[in-house]
């Protein structure tokens, strides 16, 4: 899978924030658990199907305090790795859906 243009949490993934770590529960087939670390649970939380991954990236890059272009290289990877376990899915553009367990 490609990463859609405004990537959103797939329907299928129930998560939990425990210790600024998200705790993923995809419910799809086949089903799966993740454990994020904290840059994955701060990208995982922007996934609201409202910003591009260019967006992403500069709101990482500003939260960690780290270069634009680190941070757009792992914000891609970390989306093409989430969109191949089917855990992401296209969002509309600018409609800001917040979902949790």
């Amino acid at each position: 899978m490609t990463v859609p243009p405004f990537p959103r949490r797939s329907a299928l993934a129930k998560f939990k924030i425990v210790d600024g770590e998200a705790m993923i529960v995809y419910t799809g087939d086949p089903a799966s658990t993740h454990v994020l670390n904290p840059v994955g649970t701060r990208i995982w939380e922007l996934l609201d199907g409202g910003r591009q991954a260019a967006d992403l990236a500069a709101q990482i890059a500003a939260e960690f305090e780290v270069a634009p272009e680190i941070a757009d290289r792992d914000v891609h990877e970390f989306l093409e790795a989430l969109g191949a376990a089917a855990m992401i899915e296209a969002g509309s553009g600018g409609d800001h859906e917040h979902r949790s367990a």
